[in-house]
């Protein structure tokens, strides 16, 4: 009733009239409202206070003398009386606000297409891949799925910038970023890591672990140092494996299956599947499994063996990731993975013709290599930094058997196997990484701090023999009692060695820490402070002779520091600079080799990387141009020097690799249509002269091995 006493005074008022007019409370029709039918008009004003019109039939101004509708209706029995009891003018309506009808679901316009943002881990905290200031390439694990790769050597090729040479005849694959690679017998300069956990040698290269990256949430490759964050194993870059984390109240699977031909080769299958188990509203079980059969395309074609696609393999590996969140605080993850693979003889051809076609190959040269990886990872969130346990373990074994008679060619050609080259490795290795994380909340500051710890131990064996006994019982006669001596069950070893065991410490202190200047200017400053040691017992017989015992070992300390800046002035442009400083472990040459000047020991190679970059997007984030430049200063580059059973480590200079790398991506009009190009220009050559073995002088400006142009 007040409010139906109000609404007459506004309108017997003509300066409250008006000024109600100028406020938009009423439209400028009222100005000539006539008396008409009042209790209709304060019937309308009271229910629309209490019962608005559906929004898809939005109120109009009532023409005086008619009747609000159905609302109106329904009152105006109860309010007659005192309408014809009030003689004031009737109250014009007041119109609501216009509200949209709602689009039904089929009719909801889709989005723009535009560039995904990607969050990565690849700072040991979580942050948009864009947002780094380095060069990092992030593949996400649906892509990969559905181009069918299966090993690192097809994802590398993904990734401009790094190159790769595969494992031929036992030699160690050779993975190089930036023209930064390791040479024959050296140290890797990548590292391999799943999750936070290393699954590569920080000492030699023996086992290579190559995980499938089948139901991967991401695979990122980071180019340029990383030994602040990663320490030794990571001088010229980092491949980080991300797997698909378990979700809690989601059931969730996928299967599939594909079917390989070769052209001039054989055919087989791979299969695989993944699923997701929720238990409970806390705890969740996630398990993937891949098994793949590798066609061969080579083939055999000697009196010994004539074969088709002899270099056929397989392959299988499984995971089990369980996550148990009790508390919103407090979060448990425990990961369990296994991969095995398999290859019947080695992948070389000897035909110039370009035929897949051996001619050398009498015996069979099959190869084994498998990992074993658990991991605990503990994280409570404190209300001031989040604090991080993580406990790995990691088990890898490596056995080739390589018919080696092709050394002598006409013998392996007319058939006979007579040289066998076998060696068996197996590795394991406890890591221990403590770590506080400042929290997310948005503020100017950021930081982590930890300490790391990890042990390796190998036994490593490798023999060179001649094991047919046909040949041997020819030469029986021929030789002296103390070369016979040397003949052992399956063979004359000429060279015998083993490393029982070999063992490699890393311990660490590291930190990180950014500061938004502004709030388009952030600067970065880490460092890490390190000490490694590697040594080990060598066992040496055959008949080049050796000697056992101890090697002398070797022991480093040193800091790793990192400064970046990044200059976001606009949300898709942004610019950065680093300077960062990576190492690996130095070692010890074996006391086998009988060549004069051959140090006992050779030290830790050092690269600083000086890197520009700038990330932009363009016409609503669907084309994307980065670039990037860099100088790396690689200071004490281990070489392999010598030949065969005489051969070493050493040290040289120095060398410098400058580089230029772009990517463009684009978002074509066309659904479903996507265009991406990337080139890199590298060129890796020596900064300083130096002698080889030989004593021929290495002149300055060489090109590196191992670091193609």
């Amino acid at each position: 009733m007040a409010q139906h006493v109000f609404a007459g005074w506004i309108m017997k008022n003509d300066f409250a009239r008006y000024l109600w007019i100028l406020l938009g409370l009423l439209p400028a029709t009222a100005l000539h409202a006539q008396t008409g039918d009042a209790g209709s008009a304060s019937a309308v004003a009271e229910n629309r206070s209490t019962a608005p019109p559906p929004a898809a039939e939005p109120a109009t101004q009532q023409a005086p003398g008619q009747t609000a509708g159905p609302a109106a209706d329904a009152n105006h029995d109860d309010d007659a009386n005192s309408a014809a009891a009030d003689s004031e003018p009737p109250l014009a309506v007041i119109a609501l606000p216009e509200e949209k009808p709602p689009v039904p679901k089929h009719e909801t316009p889709e989005p723009p297409a535009q560039i995904e943002e990607v969050i990565v881990t690849a700072t040991k905290r979580a942050q948009a891949a864009r947002d780094i200031p380095g060069s990092i390439s992030v593949i996400k694990g649906e892509e990969l799925e559905q181009l069918g790769i299966r090993k690192v050597k097809d994802i590398l090729s993904l990734v401009p910038g790094v190159n790769m040479q595969d494992e031929i005849a036992g030699l160690q694959r050779k993975i190089s970023v930036r023209g930064v690679g390791p040479d024959t017998g050296t140290n890797q300069t990548v590292g391999t890591v799943m999750g936070d956990v290393p699954i590569s040698d920080p000492y030699g290269s023996a086992t290579i672990a190559d995980p499938n990256p089948w139901d991967m949430r991401t695979v990122e490759v980071l180019k340029g140092p990383q030994g602040t964050l990663f320490g030794a194993t990571s001088l010229a870059g980092l491949i980080r494996y991300v797997p698909n984390a378990p979700k809690l109240g989601r059931w969730e699977g996928k299967v599939f299956y594909d079917y390989t031909m070769l052209d001039r080769g054989g055919e087989a299958p791979s299969y695989g599947g993944a699923v997701n188990i929720p238990i409970g509203e806390t705890f969740a079980v996630r398990a993937s499994g891949i098994y793949q059969e590798i066609p061969g395309v080579l083939d055999s074609r000697n009196p010994a063996r004539n074969a088709d696609d002899i270099d056929s393999g397989k392959s299988w590996a499984g995971r089990v990731i369980a996550l148990w969140q009790p508390t919103e605080r407090l979060t448990v993850n425990l990961m369990a993975t296994k991969e095995d693979r398999h290859s019947d003889d080695l992948g070389i051809t000897t035909f110039a013709d370009g035929s897949y076609t051996r001619d050398d190959a009498p015996g069979a040269s099959p190869s084994d290599n498998g990992y074993s990886l658990a991991s605990l990872d503990l994280r409570y969130a404190f209300d001031w930094a989040t604090l991080v346990s993580l406990t790995g373990y990691q088990e890898k074994t490596s056995t080739i058997d390589i018919d080696s008679s092709y050394l002598v060619l006409p013998l392996a050609r007319a058939g006979l196997s007579f040289l066998r080259a076998d060696r068996d490795v197996h590795t394991h290795g406890v890591m221990q990484e403590l770590r506080l994380v400042s929290p997310d909340d948005g503020g100017r500051l950021s930081w982590l701090i930890g300490a790391f710890y990890s042990t390796y131990r190998a036994d490593i064996s490798s023999r060179l023999a001649v094991t047919t006994p046909d040949v041997l019982d020819q030469l029986s006669a021929l030789l002296p009692l103390p070369v016979l001596q040397q003949i052992l069950a399956n063979g004359l070893a000429l060279t015998s060695s083993r490393y029982d065991p070999l063992d490699a410490t890393e311990q660490a202190l590291f930190g990180e820490a950014s500061y938004d200047i502004t709030d388009a200017l952030r600067l970065t400053l880490g460092a890490r402070g390190y000490r490694t040691k590697v040594e080990g017992t060598l066992e040496a017989s055959g008949l080049s002779g050796g000697s056992n015992g101890a090697t002398p070992g070797s022991t480093e300390k040193g800091w790793s520091p990192k400064v970046a800046l990044t200059y976001k002035p606009w949300r898709d442009i942004l610019f950065y600079g680093t300077v960062s400083r990576g190492f690996q472990f130095g070692g010890f040459n074996l006391p086998t080799v009988q060549a004069p000047n051959v140090p006992l020991t050779f030290e830790s190679s050092t690269l600083w990387n000086y890197e520009i970059g700038l990330r932009t997007d363009w016409f609503d984030r669907t084309l994307r141009i980065d670039v990037t430049g860099f100088f790396l200063d690689w200071t004490n580059p281990q070489v392999h020097q010598g030949q065969g059973v005489n051969s070493w480590v050493d040290n040289v200079g120095g060398t410098h690799s400058p580089g230029v790398e772009t990517t463009i991506r684009w978002l074509t009009p066309l659904k479903g249509l996507s265009i991406e190009q990337s080139a890199s220009y590298i060129e890796a050559r020596t900064s300083e002269p130096f002698q080889d073995v030989s004593g021929t002088e290495v002149p300055e400006g060489t090109l590196m091995p191992s670091s193609p142009r």
